[in-house]
């Protein structure tokens, strides 16, 4: 009797399920986008706010309590007179000071202060808070006949501006000003900082006083003063002109 094969049918596989479908793999991907988009977010530049230059801006009142602080240090080592104002100027230049008077500078040092009253003149060191050189003036015996001496005349001053002002050429249309005026003017340049008012520092402790006084009539709203700011770098000239918005130039 001829026997019936029978095949053996193929076991039935369930659908697969596609991998992105499957839950667990999904909320990674999703948690992975998030962090990725947040991390962008946080570290792109805002190209729509612009960003500012922090310019720092010198006070005058600053350095008049500047002036005042180095005054009343001294007055603890010297009687000094409460109702009379010294002049007060910072040592830029030892070796210029020191070659005009070799023995008051002796001991003196770069940035030491010198404070200047009508009967007295030291040298005061602030990162020693001592005085380094004190001379007194005896004023001159009106009995006697005063003799005539030949004085030096005074030397033409070099002068450097910068400009506090922030407004283009303003350093270059004073320096043409002075120039005009028979002064030197060997640089210009900016500031350090932005004045409000326009400032004439005597860097050699009041050996260019005629230059100064002349610098102060071209410049009625200019200051007059011997600290050079914290905020400006050091100079080899014997005046600095710092322009303030004070002045239209």
């Amino acid at each position: 009797m001829p026997v019936k094969r029978v095949s053996a049918k193929a076991p039935v596989q369930a659908p697969r399920t596609p991998f992105f479908t499957q839950p667990l793999i999904l909320l990674i991907l999703v948690v992975a986008m998030a962090a990725a988009a947040l991390y962008l977010l946080l570290t792109q530049p805002n190209k729509a706010a612009p960003q500012r230059q922090a310019v720092p801006v010198a006070k005058t009142e600053d350095m008049q309590q500047e002036v005042e602080s180095i005054v009343t240090k001294v007055s603890r080592h010297l009687l000094v007179n409460p109702n009379e104002a010294p002049y007060v100027a910072t040592i830029t230049n030892i070796d210029l000071v020191r070659q005009n008077n070799p023995v008051f500078y002796k001991d003196a040092e770069q940035g030491d202060k010198v404070l200047i009253w009508s009967d007295k003149a030291v040298v005061y060191s602030p990162t020693k808070d001592k005085l380094v050189a004190v001379m007194t003036s005896i004023p001159p015996d009106l009995s006697q006949q005063p003799t005539s001496t030949p004085s030096e005349p005074e030397k033409q001053a070099n002068i450097e501006i910068r400009n506090g002002s922030r407004v283009a050429g303003a350093a270059s249309r004073l320096r043409t000003t002075l120039r005009e005026s028979g002064m030197t003017v060997i640089s210009i340049g900016d500031a350090g900082a932005v004045y409000e008012e326009t400032l004439i520092i005597d860097l050699t402790g009041g050996a260019v006083a005629n230059a100064i006084t002349a610098l102060a009539e071209a410049i009625p709203e200019a200051q007059a003063t011997s600290v050079l700011p914290d905020t400006e770098r050091a100079t080899t000239a014997d005046i600095l002109i710092l322009i303030g918005r004070d002045v239209s130039l």
